[in-house]
C-alpha cells in the first residue's frame, strides 16, 4: 500500500534531515542493535536516501510548489511516529509547526 503526500520543500527537508540524523546516531552501534532497532534503522536509511535525492532535484528547479511524495506504508508509519514525537516534544516553535503540519496531513491516511 502506498501513501501519497503533497509537501513543501521545507517539510521534505525536515523529514530527510531528521532521518539522516537518526541514521548517523545509530550507524556506529549497528552491530549491537536488536532486530527491531535494525529494522527501524534500515527504514530510516531508505527514507533519508529517497528524500535526499528528491530534495537535490528540487534545489535545481528552486520551485515553491507542493511536491508529491509517495511512501510505502511502513515508511509513512515511521514518518508519522517521528512527527508525532517532534510535535509534542520539540522546543523550537517553527520546527514544531512543521512537524504538526506533516502529522496532520499524514495521520488520517494511515
Amino acid at each position: 500500500m502506498k501513501i501519497e503526500l503533497k509537501l513543501t520543500a521545507t517539510q521534505l527537508a525536515y523529514i530527510g534531515m531528521s532521518f539522516e540524523a537518526l541514521c548517523e546516531d545509530n550507524a556506529p552501534k549497528f552491530g549491537i542493535l536488536t532486530r527491531k532497532e535494525k529494522a527501524s534503522y534500515t527504514i530510516a536509511q531508505d527514507i533519508a536516501d529517497k528524500l535526499h535525492n528528491k530534495i537535490r532535484a528540487i534545489n535545481r528547479k528552486s520551485t515553491k510548489k507542493l511536491i508529491k511524495a509517495t511512501f510505502k506504508y511502513h515508511e509513512a508509519f515511521a514518518i508519522n511516529y517521528l512527527t508525532q514525537k517532534d510535535k509534542d516534544f520539540h522546543t523550537d516553535p517553527y520546527l514544531k509547526a512543521v512537524a504538526q503540519n506533516i502529522y496532520s496531513q499524514l495521520d488520517p491516511k494511515l
